[in-house]
């Protein structure tokens, strides 16, 4: 996030740390996601995991990422942090819950992809909006 919170500056001086502190409870969110396509393994292993102790986390972490994201919207709407910042980090928001809700709707269907490509869609997620922002920035000029 670096690049894109290069401008993260406001007159209270609090864009920086609103942004650390959001970017962390995305990466938060991204930790969970991937606990939750590897909790079989975890149950297989015996091991106690946030997903395996609260199974229901898949149908509602969708909802609680999608409500992070309007959370998120508001201080880029009063310029808390630079509007960019924001823009990355409710698209990065927005589809980690489209990962999840898709793994939700596909093991009810049988058609679920494999834990290690939905992991590495987890992680990208995170990148993707990054570099799509960089990419515009330096065609922009």
């Amino acid at each position: 996030c670096l690049p894109v919170c290069a401008d993260a500056r406001s007159p209270s001086g609090i864009a920086l740390p609103v942004t650390i502190v959001l970017s962390g409870l995305l990466f938060a969110g991204n930790c969970i996601t991937v606990a939750m396509i590897e909790s079989d393994y975890d149950r297989k292993q015996g091991t106690r995991s946030l997903p395996v102790q609260y199974p229901n986390l898949e149908r509602w972490l969708p909802v609680a990422l999608i409500a992070f994201a309007g959370f998120t919207a508001v201080p880029a709407a009063f310029s808390i942090i630079p509007g960019k910042t924001g823009v990355v980090l409710i698209v990065s928001t927005f589809l980690l819950a489209w990962l999840v809700y898709d793994g939700f709707r596909t093991r009810i269907s049988g058609r679920e992809l494999e834990s290690q490509t939905r992991v590495a869609l987890a992680d990208g997620v995170l990148v993707i909006p990054v570099v799509l922002y960089l990419v515009a920035e330096t065609i922009a000029g």
